[in-house]
C-alpha cells in the first residue's frame, strides 16, 4: 500500500541503512526548494513509533527542507521490509556518479550480513558478481591502501588489484603502485606490470606445483598441491580474470615449498648453495653462476660474416636467443640448487665457464679452458678476502645510515657541494666535456670527470647552483632525438623526458627562452650570418674573375 502524504521535515528520520554518507553541498537544492518547492516527492516507511517515518530515498531532500523550515512536504509512504528498503536504496544510489566506492562496499557489506548472497546482490543492481566480489575487498584492504585510496593517491581499480592480495603483500606492493611516470596516478595496466614483479607465477615455480607433500613439516603438516589451492589465483575466479596469469598468494607457503626443495636435495646428496654464494648466482648474470632460466645469445658465425660484409639481408638472422637450459639439454652436467632464505627463491644453477664453453662450441669456437680453482691455500685467502669484503660493506652501510640521521647539520652549500662532484663521476663522459667546454676549463692529463670534480670542490659556493643546473640540464637534455619527436625511436631505458621537462618548468621561471625558441634564434642568427657573409663572396668572385 502506498499512500502520497505531506508531512513535516521534522517527522522524517534517516535511515540508518542509507549507502551515501556524504550528502555534499546543499545550496543550489535549498534555493531550488524554495523557488519551486518539492517536486519529486521523498519515499518513506512508518517508523519506529507512531508519528515517526523513515526516509528511504531522497536524504538530500530531506536535508534540505529541513534547512528551510517545518512546512510539510509530500512523501510517498510504502510499506517495505527491511530487505526491500535495502534493494531500494541499493538500485537508487548505484546510479549515482557520485557515491564512493567505499560507500559502494559497505552497502553490499550489509546485504551480506542480512543472508544476501553476492549473485543476487550482483543481480539487483545489474553487474557482475566479480564486481561486488572485487568492491567487498576494498573493506579488508590494509589501512595504508584505503588512505592511499582516499587520499587519490591509487585508483579505485589500482585498489581493488591490492584488494585480491593478501595484507602482507599490499602493503608491499603499494609503493610500487601508488605513482607513475610524471607523478601520475598509474593505470591499471601499469600496476598489474609493477604486481607481476612482485607476486609468484606459479608457472615458473622451480617446484612441481602438482606436489601436495612438497612443503610438509611438523608445524602445517602437508600443505597440498598448488593446482587445488584457494591462495592460487586461478582458483579464485572472481576476483581474477581467466587469461590472467596464475600468481601464488601465500608467500610463506612459496618460501616454504621452496626450503623443502632445498633440504629434499641436500638429504639427496647434493650440493646446495646458500647464503651470498647463492644470491649471487640467482642473479640472471653475475659471479661464478648462471641460473637454467637465463637467456643467451647465440651467434651464427657465417651468417655474421657476412652481415659485416654489408648483406643487409641477414640483419635479423644474425644470432638467437635460448635458455641455458635448453643449452644444456644434450650435457650431463648436472645443475646446482641455489637457495637464497632471505627472498625464498631456489633456481638451479650452473658454474659460468661450463655456460661459456656450450655458447662457444654452439658458436662454432673452441671453448676457453676452465678456470683453475687453485689449491686449498688459494681458496682460503679467496675465502678471507670475501669475508672482509662483506665486513666492509656492513660497515660502510652503517657509516652511511649513522650519518644520513645528521645531516640537517650539514650545510646546504657543502652538501650540494659533494652532490655535484658525485653528479659528476657519474655522468658520461663526452657531457662532461661539454660541461667543461662551456665553463671554458682545460682538463688536461688528469681526465674529464676528474677535472670537473675537482673543479667543483674549490669553486665558490654561490656558483654550485649554476655548476649543478648545467649537469642536471646535460644529464637530462635530449642530445640524440629532434625536439618534439613523438619518441618513436627514444629508448625507453634512457628516456629523460619527464626530467627534461621538470627542468625546463623551473627554468622558465628565470624569463628565459625555451628550447624551441633558442632553436628559432640560432636559426636566426645564422640566416643572418650568411646573408652578411653573401655580399663579400660575390664581390671576392667577382673580383676573380675580372
Amino acid at each position: 500500500m502506498t499512500q502520497l502524504m505531506m508531512i513535516s521535515p521534522a517527522k522524517l528520520t534517516p535511515s540508518p541503512t542509507n549507502p551515501r554518507r556524504d550528502l555534499g553541498d546543499l545550496t543550489e537544492l535549498i534555493e531550488s526548494l524554495r523557488q519551486h518547492g518539492m517536486i519529486e516527492p521523498i519515499v518513506a516507511r512508518e517508523g519506529r513509533t507512531a508519528d515517526e517515518y523513515e526516509v528511504v530515498c531522497g536524504h538530500r531532500r530531506h536535508a534540505a527542507a529541513q534547512v528551510i523550515g517545518p512546512e510539510p512536504v509530500p512523501v510517498l509512504v510504502r510499506e517495505l521490509d527491511d530487505d526491500q528498503v535495502l534493494d531500494i536504496q541499493l538500485a537508487e544510489n548505484m546510479e549515482r556518479s557520485d557515491l564512493t566506492a567505499f560507500e559502494e562496499a559497505e552497502a553490499f557489506q550489509l546485504r551480506v550480513s542480512r543472508g544476501q548472497t553476492v549473485e543476487r546482490i550482483a543481480a539487483r543492481i545489474g553487474r557482475s558478481a566479480g564486481f561486488v566480489a572485487q568492491r567487498l575487498k576494498l573493506l579488508e584492504l590494509h589501512p595504508e591502501v584505503q588512505q592511499a585510496l582516499r587520499e587519490e593517491a591509487i585508483s579505485v581499480s589500482v585498489a581493488q588489484l591490492l584488494g585480491r592480495l593478501p595484507a602482507d603483500l599490499q602493503e608491499r606492493a603499494l609503493e610500487d603502485v601508488q605513482v607513475g611516470p610524471e607523478d601520475r596516478v598509474r593505470t591499471v595496466a601499469e600496476a598489474k606490470a609493477e604486481l607481476g614483479r612482485i607476486l609468484r607465477r606459479l608457472d615458473r615455480a622451480p617446484f612441481d606445483v602438482a606436489d601436495p607433500s612438497l612443503g610438509q613439516d611438523e608445524e602445517h603438516g602437508a600443505r597440498g598441491a598448488c593446482t587445488t589451492c584457494p591462495m592460487r589465483s586461478g582458483n579464485q575466479g572472481r576476483l581474477f580474470d581467466a587469461d590472467e596469469e596464475d600468481y601464488c598468494l601465500d608467500e610463506p607457503c612459496y618460501r616454504a615449498k621452496c626450503s623443502a626443495m632445498a633440504r629434499r636435495a641436500e638429504l639427496a646428496g647434493k650440493p646446495v648453495l646458500r647464503g651470498q654464494e647463492a644470491a649471487t648466482a640467482l642473479q640472471s648474470w653475475g659471479g661464478d653462476w648462471v641460473r637454467l632460466d637465463t637467456e643467451v645469445w647465440i651467434e651464427d658465425a657465417a651468417k655474421l660474416a657476412a652481415f659485416d660484409d654489408g648483406d643487409d639481408d641477414v640483419a635479423d638472422d644474425v644470432s638467437r636467443e635460448i635458455s641455458v637450459r635448453e643449452l644444456l639439454a644434450e650435457s650431463d652436467h648436472e645443475p646446482t640448487l641455489a637457495f637464497n632464505e632471505e627472498t625464498g627463491t631456489v633456481a638451479e644453477v650452473v658454474p659460468r665457464h661450463v655456460v661459456d664453453a656450450a655458447v662457444a662450441r654452439a658458436e662454432g669456437r673452441e671453448p676457453e679452458a676452465p678456470p683453475d680453482p687453485g689449491g686449498p691455500a688459494k681458496q682460503n685467502a679467496a675465502a678471507k678476502r670475501e669475508e672482509k669484503e662483506k665486513l666492509r660493506k656492513r660497515a660502510i652501510d652503517a657509516y652511511i645510515k649513522q650519518a644520513a640521521g645528521q645531516a640537517v647539520s650539514i650545510s646546504p652549500d657543502v652538501l650540494l657541494g659533494l652532490l655535484v662532484r658525485a653528479l659528476a663521476r657519474q655522468t658520461e663522459h663526452t657531457s662532461v666535456l661539454r660541461v667543461l667546454k662551456r665553463l671554458g676549463i682545460n682538463p688536461g692529463d688528469e681526465g674529464a670527470r676528474i677535472a670537473l670534480s675537482r673543479h667543483a670542490g674549490v669553486v665558490l659556493p654561490s656558483r654550485l647552483p649554476a655548476l649543478a643546473l648545467h649537469l642536471v640540464l646535460e644529464n637530462a637534455a635530449p642530445w640524440f632525438f629532434p625536439l618534439g619527436d613523438d619518441g618513436d625511436d627514444v629508448d625507453e631505458d634512457h628516456d629523460t623526458s619527464s626530467l627534461w621537462d621538470d627542468a625546463q618548468r623551473v627554468v622558465s621561471s628565470l624569463e628565459l627562452l625555451d628550447v624551441r625558441g633558442v632553436e628559432k634564434e640560432l636559426v636566426k642568427a645564422d640566416k643572418a650570418k650568411a646573408k652578411k657573409k653573401a655580399p663579400a663572396k660575390r664581390a671576392k668572385k667577382s673580383g676573380g674573375a675580372a
